[in-house]
């Protein structure tokens, strides 16, 4: 069973703790009669939060399912809370505390992305939130111990999938889609590419989450140094930092490819 820290909110600036105050405030106004607890995922939880670049990722749990009528609650919620603060966006699941004694392929859920919750949709969880709840989740309100259904085994069985269905097609697009191949010269592709897939080598490896600035370290630490220009530019976005020699874009897209394939069949052998 983990044991969870709550969150310190000294370790944030205003802006953040302001939003998780508005989105705690909501959720009590919006549902008195509920009880709904509120754990923190992401770069916050990590330590990593990038303003003007991160979101805050959340998971709400309650005892009780959310049904339609919590749906159309929800939507008008968060059209409230983006109205009062819209950024940092708010990303992330309302799950029931029943939910997590499932495996998360087995569970479909409500969610907000980018701010916005759809009353009609839902998505498969996923074993990385149930890593988050087992280990790293900061809780605002919500229990310190949590059990979530999900082993190391089953959490690399998934990255290895998340590879093979998302990162390996990722890598195809940029270099033949005329779309993603023009997205792919920029310095946005090389931090996302770079970041993802070393993240999921970390978790196969070492069965643990990282954040994206840790994965850049990690990145040089273990791959081939012919990998170290894109690695260094990834990080340099990510971060807000001039680097000694920016890529050419062209450069920056066939180091991107390869470096993503490369570390792929690493995850996959």
């Amino acid at each position: 069973m983990s044991h969870l820290k709550r969150i310190d909110y000294s370790r944030f600036d205003s802006v953040v703790n302001s939003k998780i105050h508005l989105f705690h405030e909501s959720l009590d106004r919006w549902f008195p009669q509920n009880l709904v607890d509120i754990y923190i995922t992401g770069s916050i939880a990590l330590d990593d939060f990038q303003p003007d670049r991160s979101d805050i990722d959340f998971v709400c749990a309650r005892e009780i399912p959310w049904d339609g009528d919590s749906h159309v609650r929800l939507q008008q919620m968060h059209t409230e809370i983006r109205h009062r603060q819209k950024k940092p966006a708010l990303d992330g699941l309302y799950l029931t505390y029943g939910d997590l004694q499932r495996l998360p392929e087995d569970v479909r859920t409500p969610f907000c992305s980018s701010g916005r919750f759809d009353p009609a949709r839902t998505i498969p969880a996923d074993p990385v939130t149930w890593t988050y709840l087992n280990s790293s989740a900061l809780i605002v309100r919500g229990r310190q111990g949590l059990s979530a259904a999900i082993s190391e085994e089953e959490m690399r069985a998934w990255c290895r999938k998340n590879i093979q269905k998302y990162w390996l097609r990722w890598a195809d697009r940029v270099e033949k889609d005329l779309w993603y191949s023009i997205y792919g010269l920029t310095r946005p592709a090389a931090a996302w590419g770079v970041a993802g897939i070393s993240r999921l080598h970390a978790t196969i490896f070492t069965g643990k989450i990282i954040s994206k600035t840790a994965s850049f370290s990690y990145a040089r630490q273990e791959f081939d140094h012919q990998w170290s220009p894109v690695i260094e530019e990834a990080e340099s976005y990510r971060l807000n930092k001039e680097t000694e020699r920016r890529l050419y874009p062209l450069e920056r897209r066939r180091l991107l490819i390869g470096f993503v394939r490369n570390v792929a069949e690493l995850c996959l052998d």
